[in-house]
């Protein structure tokens, strides 16, 4: 949606600030938004905020979908 792609060029632009704040406000709206969880703990691991990042990240761990090609053994 817009809030991603507003998120995306702030990302673009280094202002992460901004970026933290759409991502957030994205994933507000649609807690679904596998990328947005995941760019948000980026944002977060870049910013040294662990416990924001941990929950965002795990956040992204439970929606993504399980590996389509496990490894055979």
């Amino acid at each position: 949606g817009e809030l991603m792609k507003q998120a995306t060029l702030a990302v673009e632009a280094e202002d992460f600030e901004r970026a933290t704040r759409l991502f957030e406000e994205a994933c507000r709206n649609d807690p679904s938004l596998l990328e947005a969880w995941l760019q948000l703990g980026q944002l977060y691991a870049d910013e040294e905020q662990w416990p924001s990042a941990r929950l965002a990240l795990g956040r992204a761990l439970a929606l993504a979908p399980p590996d389509p090609f496990p490894i055979e053994l």
